[in-house]
């Protein structure tokens, strides 16, 4: 499926347009080479859960409920769909998620959950339209005695079919749209990690100063990288996550406008 922006933008209209007159709503690459979406901090993200529902998501035919997958020092939270009119797909999508999150997690202990010393993570839903959901989990592990690392996942799927998107099915990865990530005004953090980003800076400057990235490269490394790189989706926009290593070792977010 290619350029589902429009599908995104109409069925988020609708969504807001019923809720109206309703009252139950990686290791580091080569130098001059992209670097793979892997980094390192040593900072715990404080994870506040209630299992009530959640009031960060855009309101829509379901509501979502707060989880967690635990294990000796895991820590893994994630969403669950409430209030769905159909039973079966609220419990399919369900553990669809729980599976997504286990298999995730085993990932990070290179098969092996029990490889991992510490995991917490934090999650928000950026997007929630009868046919499309997008979640990103963003967090910190420790694995196998060495140093704890950030990561951010995410995972943007179809309620129906359950099929994963990437990043192609959104965008062209182009020189377009290359040229956009590296002029984008909006390029940030997200959780409370060392905050060594400066206001103002564009992701085309952070490569050059870390001199992490080589600007001519960077449509091959998205077409490399595309299943890796974790990104999300909101009604009009897309967030793209890139590795930019510094003297902590971070990672940015990138957010440009989705094309109608």
């Amino acid at each position: 499926m290619k350029k589902l922006s429009n599908i995104i933008l109409v069925s988020f209209l609708l969504v807001f347009l019923a809720s109206c007159n309703s009252s139950d709503p990686e290791e580091v690459a080569e130098q001059n080479t992209p670097p793979p979406p892997t980094t390192c901090v040593t900072t715990t993200i404080p994870i506040p859960l209630e299992d009530i529902e959640d009031d960060r998501s855009i309101k829509g035919s379901y509501s979502f409920v707060g989880d967690r997958f635990t294990h000796a020092e895991i820590n893994f939270e994630y969403p669950q769909l409430v209030k769905m009119k159909s039973q079966k797909t609220q419990e399919k999508v369900n553990q669809f998620i729980q599976t997504y999150v286990t298999n995730m997690t085993k990932d990070m202990g290179v098969g092996n959950i029990d490889w991992i010393d510490y995991l917490e993570t934090t999650y928000e839903i950026q997007l929630n339209t009868p046919d499309l959901i997008s979640i990103v989990f963003e967090g910190v592990v420790q694995s196998g005695g060495g140093s704890a690392t950030s990561f951010a996942k995410g995972l943007t799927f179809d309620i129906n079919t359950l099929q994963v998107f990437s990043l192609s099915d959104f965008v062209t990865l182009d020189e377009n749209f290359a040229e956009k990530l590296l002029s984008s005004e909006r390029v940030f953090q997200r959780v409370n990690i060392p905050n060594w980003l400066e206001e103002d800076v564009g992701l085309r400057q952070l490569f050059i100063e870390t001199n992490s990235f080589d600007e001519e490269k960077l449509v091959k490394y998205l077409l490399t990288y595309e299943n890796e790189i974790a990104f999300y989706v909101t009604p009009t926009m897309i967030c793209v996550n890139f590795s930019v290593y510094n003297s902590a070792g971070d990672y940015v977010w990138v957010e440009v406008p989705l094309d109608g």
